[in-house]
């Protein structure tokens, strides 16, 4: 595994179709993931990219990646076995390309810069990458400067919408500060009832924040602080 001290490299997202990016060169047991991405243009366009990683890491850091790797019931697995490598497809719709490659990046040991996480839609992708791979949230380095970065430029205050986003980052990365804040925000400023969809945030976060709203417009908006369980539900996987 590379040194956690080690930088990360900028992902190459403007990268030709069938491109390599080496995570782990240096792996005895490196696989091969090839990733497929839609690419924005008049006509529909994928773009391809292999990634040189850890088996091992990846079993390691997600039960996702472990029973996707050695379950032979899943395809991802019967293509390892019989190619060699994985074939997995990006749903641009969920997070980005970029999001799937720093993603490598981080469970092989490497470190993000602050200023490369520094607009709310970044922290959202990298979030909801980490969540639907089933990665834990304290694989990821220090946050707290890209979120401090990404307030002065997207404040949660904006609007509703950008206030849930923000509700779901700051929840998945486990910054208290900023969740109780954003949480105030939304019952303060919401009229109807508080819904997560589309995010990942859990329902139950949202259900904590209606059965708040009442008592905080009583009593001036105190805060809700809906607590985070200690471990994730692998079930949704």
């Amino acid at each position: 595994m590379a040194s956690s001290e080690q930088a990360m490299s900028p992902a190459d997202t403007t990268a030709d179709s069938d491109s390599t990016i080496y995570i782990s060169p240096d792996a005895t047991d490196k696989i091969a993931l090839r990733i497929e991405h839609p690419v924005p243009s008049s006509a529909p366009e994928t773009r391809t990219s292999t990634l040189i990683v850890s088996k091992a890491v990846l079993m390691d850091a997600s039960p996702v990646f472990n029973r996707m790797l050695t379950n032979n019931a899943w395809q991802e697995a019967q293509s390892l076995t019989a190619t060699g490598f994985v074939h997995l497809t990006i749903d641009g719709n969920l997070y980005s390309e970029t999001a799937f490659i720093d993603m490598m990046y981080i469970l092989h040991g490497q470190t993000i810069p602050p200023e490369r996480y520094d607009r709310l839609s970044k922290l959202r992708h990298l979030a909801t990458v980490l969540d639907y791979w089933g990665c834990g949230w304290d694989r990821v380095p220090d946050m707290d400067t890209s979120i401090a970065l990404a307030l002065r430029k997207d404040p949660y205050w904006v609007d509703l919408d950008t206030a849930m986003e923000w509700a779901w980052v700051a929840w998945y990365f486990w910054d208290t500060d900023v969740f109780e804040q954003v949480t105030a925000y939304v019952i303060g400023h919401s009229e109807d009832r508080i819904s997560a969809h589309p995010l990942r945030l859990p329902e139950w976060v949202c259900g904590s924040e209606d059965e708040e709203m009442p008592r905080a417009r009583n009593q001036g908006l105190s805060q809700a602080s809906p607590g985070r369980p200690d471990e994730q539900d692998a079930t949704k996987y």
